[in-house]
C-alpha cells in the first residue's frame, strides 16, 4: 500500500464502485457545508478539491461562480468527468502543483 491508500484497498474500492458510490452521495445535501466554506474563502481564488470523485462539490462550486481544480486519483471517476465540471487530473494530495494560488482546499469526505 502507498502512502496515499493506507489499508491497500481505497483505491480498489472506488474504481470497482464509482457508478453505486456517485449515485449515493450525489443525493446527500451538502449545501450547509459549502456555504460556510465559500465564506472563508477569498472571492477570485481557486477552490481545489481533493478526491473529488462524483463531481458533487465541483459542480455546486462552479455554479456558484468559482474557479476549480478536481483532484481525483481514481480514473474510474475521471472517466465519468464532464468538460463542463472544468479540470480534473489524476493526482494525489501530496502531489497536487495547483495552477495558481489556491483560497481554499475541499477535502470532503477524502480518504486519501
Amino acid at each position: 500500500a502507498s502512502h496515499h491508500d493506507a489499508d491497500g484497498g481505497t483505491l480498489a474500492r472506488y474504481e470497482a464502485d464509482a457508478a453505486a458510490y456517485a449515485a449515493r452521495v450525489d443525493g446527500i445535501d451538502m449545501a450547509e457545508a459549502r456555504a460556510a466554506f465559500l465564506a472563508r474563502v477569498p472571492r477570485d481564488t481557486l477552490i481545489v478539491d481533493l478526491g473529488a470523485g462524483s463531481g458533487r462539490d465541483i459542480r455546486a462550486f462552479r455554479a456558484a461562480g468559482w474557479r476549480t481544480l478536481a483532484v481525483e486519483p481514481a480514473a474510474a471517476f475521471r472517466a465519468r468527468w464532464q468538460p463542463d465540471w472544468g479540470p480534473v487530473v489524476g493526482a494525489t494530495a501530496g502531489s497536487v502543483l495547483a495552477p495558481e494560488p489556491v483560497g481554499g482546499w475541499w477535502a470532503c469526505a477524502s480518504l486519501h
